[in-house]
């Protein structure tokens, strides 16, 4: 699907991440697929606290954390599995990600939330950068709306 569309757009993005939500495999193809179009709206984020993104740039940082949550493995003939390895973020897009985490006060750490400081820490320990954080070894999975239409967030 995301292949084959001409325009790259957040709403095909989200429908993607929908239909990939529930397997780890799918979630790590697409995020191959489409990790370095996130990599460049999240980087190209203005502001830094969480009062300070527009509704597309906390999508496109819960679409992220939704793709990175998957631990990595090795293939599996037998299950006809391929390996999922640990995702590599850019330089700047793990800076923007540790500002985003600083930058949200009053909110719990629960990974996945809705709150953008727990989704950019969240993102930062899935792929091997939490010797800074809080969360070492944390994991919850929670349902996140991926429809600006579904509610308010934090």
């Amino acid at each position: 699907m995301i292949k084959t569309q001409p325009s790259h757009s957040l709403l095909t993005f989200q429908k993607a991440v929908e239909i990939a939500r529930n397997s780890p495999h799918l979630r790590y193809t697409l995020l191959a697929e489409i990790r370095p179009i996130l990599d460049v709206l999240i980087t190209s984020i203005q502001g830094e606290r969480e009062q300070d993104l527009k509704d597309d740039e906390k999508i496109s940082i819960t679409l992220l954390a939704i793709l990175v949550d998957f631990e990595p493995c090795k293939a599996s003939i037998w299950r006809n599995e391929a390996a999922m390895k640990r995702p590599k973020l850019s330089a700047e897009l793990k800076e923007k990600l540790r500002n985003l985490r600083k930058g949200c006060d009053g909110h719990s750490l629960i990974p996945l939330s809705g709150c953008t400081k727990a989704e950019a820490e969240f993102i930062l320990v899935k792929v091997g950068e939490a010797e800074e954080s809080g969360l070492v070894g944390s994991h919850v999975a929670v349902d996140i709306p991926l429809s600006i239409n579904e509610g308010p967030r934090h």
